[in-house]
C-alpha cells in the first residue's frame, strides 16, 4: 500500500526541501522503494536541485494540472494524461568504461519527480477564488488528494513524498489532506520553531477531517531537526527545549551540519549522496518514518524513552563536570 507524507514548515530556510529529496533518495536507494517526490512549492527548488529546468516549456509542471482541475476544465484525472507529469531526474557522474576509460554519464537519482513552477502560486489564488464563489467559503482540501488517488489506483509507488511551501495555505492545507501523516522539518533556531504550533493545529484539524472519511491519518508524525551540531552547547539547549515544550514528538536522529550540504547543491547532487554521515541520518530518520506510520503510538513512547535517557546522560555528565 502507498504511503504518502508531506512535509512542512511555516518558515522557509529550514532544510525542508533538501529533507524531502533526501528522504526520497534513501528510500529509493537504501531501502528499494519506489519513490514519487510532489514538488508542491511554487519556487520550484526541489525541481530545480534534481536538474530540472521548469523554465523548459517543454516540461509539464503541476500547477498545469492542479489549474486544470481547480478552474473545472477537467472534472477527474486522467492517468494517461498524469503520467506526462511524472519525470525520472538524473544526475551527472564520472563512471569507467568498457574500455576502462573515464566518461561522463546521466544516473537517475532513484526516485521520480512531478515538478513546480512558480504559476503554481496562480493556482493557490485560483484555489481562494472557488471557495469564495462556494456557499459555505470553505477552501476545498481535497485537490491533491483527488491527484494521489489516481496516482495510487494506477501506480505501484510505495511512498509519495511532498514538498509543500513555507506558508500555512491552501497548497500546504491539500498536501496534508493527501498524506498518511505530516513531519515538520525545522533548524536549530527559535525563528523556525515559531511556526510549529500554528502548523500543528493545522495538522489537527485536517486530520480530524481526513477521520471523518473513515482515513486513517496520522496527523503529525514528528519534528525533524537539521543543521545539528553536538559540539555546540545551544544547539543541545534548543533540541531539549523543542522536546519539552512542544506538543509533539522529536524524531531520535538529527540531521548533523556540514558544508557538504551546500557544497552537493552547487554540483547538482544530494546531500546524502556525498557525505556519508548524513545518508547514515536520513537512512535513520527513514527508519523511524516507517516506524511512526506502521505504530504511531509505539513510536511516541519509544521515542520518548530514548530522549529521557539522554537527558539522564547529559544531566550525569554536568554533573561530572561541575
Amino acid at each position: 500500500m502507498t504511503k504518502v507524507i508531506c512535509l512542512g514548515n511555516q518558515k522557509g530556510g529550514c532544510a525542508k526541501t533538501s529533507d524531502c529529496l533526501n528522504i526520497a533518495y534513501s528510500f529509493a536507494n537504501t531501502k528499494g522503494y519506489k519513490v514519487l517526490l510532489i514538488d508542491l512549492d511554487s519556487q520550484g527548488s526541489a525541481s530545480l536541485n534534481v536538474g530540472i529546468n521548469v523554465a523548459d516549456e517543454n516540461i509539464n509542471t503541476i500547477d498545469e494540472l492542479l489549474g486544470a482541475y481547480v478552474k473545472k476544465e477537467i472534472t477527474s484525472f486522467d492517468w494517461e494524461d498524469v503520467q506526462n507529469f511524472i519525470y525520472t531526474p538524473t544526475y551527472l557522474t564520472r563512471k569507467r568504461n568498457g574500455n576502462n576509460k573515464w566518461e561522463t554519464v546521466q544516473e537517475p537519482f532513484g526516485f521520480d519527480i512531478i515538478p513546480s513552477a512558480l504559476p503554481l502560486s496562480l493556482v493557490e489564488l485560483q484555489m481562494a477564488l472557488v471557495a469564495s464563489q462556494n456557499t459555505n467559503g470553505k477552501i476545498n482540501l481535497y485537490y491533491l488528494d483527488d491527484l494521489i488517488q489516481c496516482i495510487k489506483e494506477n501506480a505501484d509507488y510505495d511512498y509519495i513524498i511532498i514538498d509543500t511551501p513555507p506558508a500555512l495555505g491552501s497548497l500546504s492545507m491539500n498536501a496534508m489532506m493527501a498524506s498518511d501523516g505530516v513531519i515538520v522539518p525545522s533548524n536549530l533556531d527559535i525563528m523556525s520553531f515559531r511556526g510549529i504550533q500554528s502548523f500543528k493545529e493545522s495538522a489537527d484539524y485536517v486530520q480530524s477531517l481526513a477521520k471523518q472519511r473513515g482515513r486513517d491519518h496520522r496527523g503529525i508524525l514528528g519534528i525533524l531537526l537539521s543543521l545539528y551540531s553536538e559540539r555546540r552547547s545551544v544547539d543541545k539547549a534548543l533540541e531539549e527545549y523543542v522536546h519539552e515544550f512542544y506538543p509533539t514528538p522529536t524524531f531520535q536522529h538529527q540531521i548533523r551540519e556540514s558544508s557538504d550540504a551546500k557544497r552537493a547543491n552547487a554540483e547538482g547532487v544530494l546531500f546524502a549522496q556525498i557525505n556519508k554521515k548524513a545518508k547514515e541520518d536520513f537512512d535513520l530518520v527513514c527508519d523511524e518514518i516507517e516506524f511512526a506510520l506502521n505504530d504511531k503510538e509505539g513510536w511516541e513512547k519509544k521515542t520518548e524513552e530514548v530522549w529521557q535517557e539522554i537527558k539522564k546522560s547529559r544531566e550525569e555528565s554536568k554533573g561530572a563536570n561541575a
